[in-house]
């Protein structure tokens, strides 16, 4: 080999390592080896990234039906200026003679003796890095991260580089689904829309924008409870969307709070940065970034080349994952009796963390993870300015719907900066392959006086869920955007009266329902609406039902305890499913259908669902049951969310 060619090779793989770490992770000593009474020290972050050591009297070992655990006690000026061991210090390597034993995992019963913990033996957490790490690698490959140049200009070509060929295999090109409306019905616009998100004059603030995609084919990571909750940082929520995310996350064993600081933007534009990891630094293992973060702060264990293990117990305890792996500096420390912890700043991406189990969590410096990509944004009328939020959602079916929705109804209370009392319009858009066209997209109106994010932001988990538990096959989500109109006036509305030109009518006949409604504090309007007889409609008295869209029909209220929905869900696809759920009218529709008679007493109710019955045996007779025969209503769409119903009787007769 030439000397030339042999000292480039020696300059590249002095590089590699100076890039990776060294190429071989510490010395150990087994669990087997280790005896009560040595004195070791455990390295850690207590501000800034400089590491330092506190001292370590190993106790025994103990087995907790789950693994060998190493009981210590922690001493020395470190710990006593923290009060103990505190949330944060979690993966901190504890090093007896130089080899390493485990990691910092646990501590016992932190009210009373908080210098008391459990270490995570170092075997138990470096046997993960053998384990399967097949999520992100089903059908597209791997997004690299330059990570010793800190750029992120090729994520975004590769990843629009997938993104395309992506749905160039969908069975046809994106087209958008009704929003809201079925194809076959009939729409009237009542009032003119004013795009509020258009007006001149408006201010426009623009956030953090992160890129990212997912992975279609992905399998589902494995869930196993664990006793208590896991807290997590929340960065960019206020008090009231943290209580909200909470509520999401409760399932979950997890629990958000605020005690972290988003340190991305004072670092430059790029969200790549630079890991200079070692066992004892700051890292993070995050489920969404940008301008919310959620995730958990620990210390690294060991490194081995690009790999890292840290924490000494889970995270979400998900198994085989795609979460984000950032840098962190600790500012500083909440101390106290009960539950310490360091108080991070979050730093940018570093790679990704692929297992997340009770040993602990493992990641791979310089992988991008699996992620949905959320853009929300929100015009506030009131004080005419436009906020723009972008975020990604690391890709796991369970936690998505609720981050989601969590992230959006957060979008809106940060933008609108008070309680969330009053009127949103929401508009969302999920790019997937559940259905054939590529995208769902969904409009609607919402009001409440108290909060009305949490019932704006609920269409849009519900679809989510719909995507993420399709029994059949595992679901791809290219993507979300949110768009969010907030108003502090009720924009809602009343229906004064309905009116026909004749009450006497014929099967089939077309007639124009003349509809009065009145906004709260303004002036009444109306709305003409035709409406055709049912060819099928008994002779007689017929109810004419005109009501607000999210309003339930009197007869599914009489007819509710004979619903089947259960047994033909069972045989819908998730298309089907999801079509099904955007063909619900919206709140500011006024739909005019046929009602039933509202039983006055007892033994008319008791004739009424007789009836009812009778008729759904029939349907079971035909081969139809479950399934709704009755003619979709005539719809016209307002400006304002329709809170009433109000009923007209007709006769039919027949036609001479």
């Amino acid at each position: 080999m030439p000397k030339a060619y042999k000292w480039v090779l020696f300059l590249f793989c002095l590089t590699l390592t100076m890039l990776t770490g060294r190429a071989y992770a510490s010395p150990t000593m087994s669990v087997e080896q280790v005896k009560p009474g040595m004195i070791g020290i455990a390295r850690t972050v207590i501000q800034g990234n400089k590491i330092v050591d506190f001292k370590v009297k190993i106790i025994g070992v103990v087995n907790n039906n789950m693994q060998d655990m190493i009981m210590a006690k922690a001493y020395g000026p470190v710990v006593d200026d923290t009060n103990g061991i505190i949330h944060g210090m979690s993966g901190s390597p504890v090093y007896v003679d130089g080899k390493i034993i485990g990691a910092v995992a646990r501590a016992i019963s932190s009210d009373t003796t908080p210098y008391m913990f459990y270490i995570t033996p170092i075997d138990e957490m470096t046997a993960l890095w053998q384990l399967p790490d097949n999520l992100n690698k089903d059908k597209l490959p791997q997004v690299k991260i330059d990570l010793q140049n800190n750029k992120s200009e090729s994520i975004d070509k590769e990843i629009a580089k997938i993104r395309s060929a992506y749905l160039k295999t969908l069975p046809s090109q994106p087209k958008e689904l009704p929003a809201g409306k079925g194809s076959s019905k009939k729409q009237i616009i009542a009032n003119k829309r004013v795009d509020n998100g258009k007006q001149l004059g408006e201010k426009t603030k623009k956030n953090t924008l992160l890129r990212g995609y997912v992975l279609p084919g992905m399998n589902m990571a494995e869930s196993s409870p664990l006793t208590g909750t896991t807290p997590l940082f929340a960065t960019g929520f206020s008090e009231n969307s943290r209580q909200f995310l909470a509520s999401k996350l409760a399932p979950f064993s997890l629990e958000p709070t605020s005690l972290a600081v988003n340190d991305v933007d004072s670092q430059g534009g790029s969200i790549i940065g630079t890991a200079n990891l070692q066992p004892g630094s700051s890292v993070g293992a995050a489920v969404t970034y940008g301008d919310f973060i959620i995730g958990a702060v620990g210390t690294v264990t060991d490194r081995e080349g690009n790999k890292i293990v840290a924490f000494g117990h889970p995270f979400t305890y998900r198994g085989n994952v795609n979460y984000f792996m950032v840098n962190a500096d600790i500012v500083g420390s909440v101390k106290g009796i009960l539950n310490g912890v360091k108080v991070a700043s979050i730093g940018k991406i570093i790679g990704r963390i692929n297992q997340d189990r009770y040993a602990g969590i493992t990641g791979i410096l310089g992988e991008y993870p699996a992620v949905v990509p959320m853009k929300v944004a929100v015009f506030d009328k009131n004080l005419q300015q436009r906020n723009i939020y972008s975020t990604s959602i690391a890709y796991n079916e369970e936690l998505v719907p609720n981050l989601a929705t969590s992230i959006a109804y957060a979008s809106l209370n940060q933008s609108i900066d008070r309680l969330g009392g009053g009127t949103a319009r929401v508009k969302f858009t999920i790019h997937t392959d559940a259905v054939p066209s590529g995208i769902i997209t969904r409009s609607n109106m919402f009001y409440n006086p108290q909060d009305v994010g949490q019932f704006a932001v609920s269409e849009l988990g519900t679809v989510l869920g719909l995507i993420t538990t399709d029994a059949q096959k595992q679901r791809t989500i290219m993507g979300i955007d949110v768009d969010m109109n907030y108003d502090t006036n009720p924009q809602v509305a009343s229906i004064l009266r309905a009116t026909t030109s004749s009450l006497k009518v014929v099967r089939g006949e077309k007639i124009n329902v003349v509809v009065t409604y009145k906004p709260y504090r303004g002036k009444a309007r109306e709305v003409l609406i035709p409406y055709i007889i049912p060819a099928e409609q008994p002779l007689g008295d017929m109810v004419l039902e005109v009501r607000g869209g999210g309003l339930i029909p009197v007869r599914d209220l009489l007819q509710g305890n004979i619903d089947t929905s259960a047994e033909e869900d069972k045989e819908q696809t998730t298309a089907d499913k999801i079509a099904q759920f955007l063909d619900r009218p919206m709140n500011n529709d006024i739909l005019v259908e046929a009602g039933t008679n509202i039983a006055e007493n007892d033994k008319e109710q008791k004739e009424a669902i007789e009836a009812a019955v009778k008729f759904q045996q029939k349907l079971v007779a035909m081969g139809k049951q479950g399934k709704r025969v009755l003619p979709k209503p005539a719809v016209a769409t307002t400006d304002y969310i329709i809170d009433n119903v109000i009923r007209i009787h007709l006769n039919v007769v027949r036609k001479k």
